[in-house]
């Protein structure tokens, strides 16, 4: 199985610090091609006659690490041809079925789903299903609703900053400046309410 976190952490950066671009690029058109057609991604899922065994879901910071892998690769490799590549969203009966799009229709869908998944009257996103902690899991749906981890919403802003980046790259002004405003959101709602006393809280819990 592949980690969907731990591969677009340590195996696509350290393909990129050897040069090996080409199998960086493989490696994140595996992981989109990957993408629940909802914009999210199972914690770790397998390959072959075994892809139909997956997480049932991940956590909170998994889709970050995408973005991010994404977001470096690219501004690295000056590669922005990869966002038009037409790609799979994971099908239960096989990419046979899937619906496929552009790679960057791939990155609209997780960019809607993020900013769909904020805390109303926040740009904070909640602790869902987990952060970096795996033996912190609220049974309550309710409580992880309201909860917010400060690691997955600092994961948040840098994600949305490095692809803004992306955006000035390709010259999609509109797209950039959506990201720089809610980054701007994000910062203004993590010092309101995650920083106490000038200490950052771990985790807060919003009424």
């Amino acid at each position: 199985a592949w980690g969907t976190r731990d591969v677009s952490q340590g195996p696509v950066d350290l393909l990129l610090c050897l040069e090996k671009y080409e199998a960086a690029r493989e490696v994140l058109l595996t992981i989109f091609s990957n993408q629940h057609p909802d914009g999210g991604w199972s914690q770790w899922w397998m390959f072959d006659s075994y892809f139909t065994i997956r997480a049932g879901d991940s956590h909170g910071d998994v889709y970050y690490w995408c973005l991010i892998a994404l977001a470096s690769y690219i501004k690295i490799t000056g590669d922005l041809k990869i966002l038009d590549e037409m790609l799979p969203y994971y099908h239960e009966k096989g990419p046979g079925f899937a619906e496929k799009d552009s790679l960057s229709r791939h990155v609209d869908r997780l960019i809607q789903m993020i900013k769909e998944s904020f805390i109303p009257g926040t740009s904070l996103v909640p602790f869902g299903g987990g952060d970096w902690n795996d033996s912190l899991q609220p049974v309550s749906k309710e409580l992880a609703g309201r909860m917010v981890s400060s690691w997955t919403v600092e994961m948040n802003f840098h994600a949305f900053s490095e692809f803004e980046k992306v955006y000035e790259l390709i010259g999609d002004i509109d797209k950039a400046k959506e990201l720089e405003e809610i980054c701007k959101k994000i910062k203004a709602d993590f010092n309101r309410l995650l920083i106490k006393d000038e200490v950052i809280a771990g985790y807060g819990l919003l009424e």
